[in-house]
């Protein structure tokens, strides 16, 4: 069981660096006061991703939970 001190120092960065620019910046402002222990990356297919976004769009009330959005953000992570 982890202490309570413990709990608070561990710590969840989902969907980041989303590129090279946020990665400096990571490194400019966290540097080596973080022990970054591991990185999971999960693939899933376009299709997939775009039917389950335009789900949570249905409910999210994202403005950009839509088609044209969703595809922009593909291209951007992707360039």
């Amino acid at each position: 069981i982890e202490s309570k001190k413990d709990r608070h120092s561990l710590f969840l960065v989902d969907g980041f660096p989303r590129d090279a620019k946020n990665l400096a910046g990571w490194h400019r402002i966290v540097g080596s006061k973080v022990a970054v222990e591991f990185m999971l990356f999960l693939e899933c297919d376009k299709q997939v991703l775009l039917e389950r976004l335009l789900k949570r769009g249905e409910t999210s009330g994202r403005i950009d939970d839509n088609k044209a959005s969703i595809l922009k953000r593909f291209d951007v992570f992707e360039s």
